[in-house]
C-alpha cells in the first residue's frame, strides 16, 4: 500500500513500513501490554501474544534529517490493524506529555494516512478531568493535540489505521496515569457507546468534534514552513495559532 509520495512511504501486507524503499525500524505494543488500560483485560485470551500496533520513530529522508534535528522535532508513523478486545476496539495505551520550561506540556500534530480514527483527549485538573474531547478523524484529517492534554487513539473500523505525527524529540511520553487509572476517562465501545471509567472522580466537560483535512501532507508542509510548527516546542505559541489550526 502506497501511503505518501513525500516522504515515499509504503506499507507491506505484513505491516512493514518502507521509506524510499528501505524498511524502517519498528517497535511494537502487544495486546498483553494493553491489559492495564483495558475495560476488561480478561477478554484478551489468545490475543495477548499478538502485536496490537506498530510504531516507527524518526521516519524521514536522509536529506531531511538535519532540518528535523535543527527544529528538535521528529516524524513518526503508527500502524494499528483492526481488532476488538471484548467490547472495545483496539487502541493505543494512552499517555501525557511532560511540561516544558514554560510550564505547559508539549503539543503534537497527527494526520490520518489510511483508515479512520477516534482520538480520546483529556485535560486533567488534580484528580478530575477538566475536559474530555472525543475527536473523529477520517482519512486525510489533521488532529492537533493541545498542550496539557493526554490522548488515546482508537481504530474503530475494519481497515488498518495508519497515522503520522510531528512531535518534539526532546521528551519521553508519560504512561503512568493511564496505567494507574486503567485507561482514559471513557472507554469507546464497539456499539458506539462511551462508557465512563469510574476510576476518575469527575469529568467536568464532554465534547465531540469531527476533524478535517488541514494540510495535504504535514511532512511536506513542515519542509516548506518549519516556523509554522514552532508551537510543538513552545506551547505558549499554541494560543497564537490561527483558529482553523487549533483544536481547543
Amino acid at each position: 500500500m502506497k501511503l505518501l509520495s513525500l516522504p515515499p512511504l509504503e506499507l507491506t501486507s505484513d505491516y512493514k513500513l518502507l521509506i524510499c524503499g528501505t524498511e524502517a525500524k519498528a517497535s511494537f505494543r502487544y495486546f498483553k501490554d494493553l491489559a492495564p488500560v483495558l475495560m476488561d483485560p480478561s477478554c484478551l485470551g489468545k490475543l495477548g501474544g499478538r502485536v496490537a500496533y506498530y510504531m516507527y520513530r524518526n521516519v524521514c529522508r536522509p536529506e531531511d534529517e538535519e532540518l528535523f534535528e535543527e527544529c528538535g522535532l521528529r516524524y513518526d508513523v503508527t500502524v494499528i490493524p483492526p481488532a476488538k478486545v471484548g467490547e472495545e476496539f483496539v487502541k493505543t495505551f494512552g499517555h501525557y506529555h511532560p511540561p516544558t520550561e514554560e510550564g505547559a506540556s508539549y503539543a503534537e500534530v497527527y494526520e490520518v494516512l489510511s483508515g479512520e480514527a477516534y482520538y480520546l483527549l483529556q485535560k486533567p485538573s488534580n484528580e478530575d478531568i477538566e475536559e474530555f474531547v472525543l475527536v473523529y478523524a477520517p482519512k486525510g484529517a489533521t488532529v492537533v493535540i493541545p498542550p496539557d492534554y493526554g490522548h488515546v487513539t482508537v481504530n474503530p473500523s475494519e481497515e488498518t489505521l495508519v497515522m503520522c505525527n510531528l512531535v518534539s524529540s526532546e521528551f519521553s511520553s508519560r504512561y503512568e496515569k493511564y496505567k494507574e487509572l486503567r485507561g482514559a476517562a471513557y472507554y469507546l465501545l464497539t456499539n458506539g457507546e462511551l462508557r465512563r471509567n469510574e476510576m476518575y472522580p469527575t469529568v467536568k466537560k464532554l465534547r465531540f468534534l469531527r476533524a478535517r483535512p488541514i494540510f495535504a501532507n504535514i511532512y511536506e508542509t513542515f519542509l516548506n514552513d518549519p516556523e509554522l510548527f514552532r508551537f510543538l516546542e513552545k506551547p505558549s505559541l499554541y494560543a497564537k495559532l490561527p483558529e482553523w489550526l487549533r483544536l481547543v
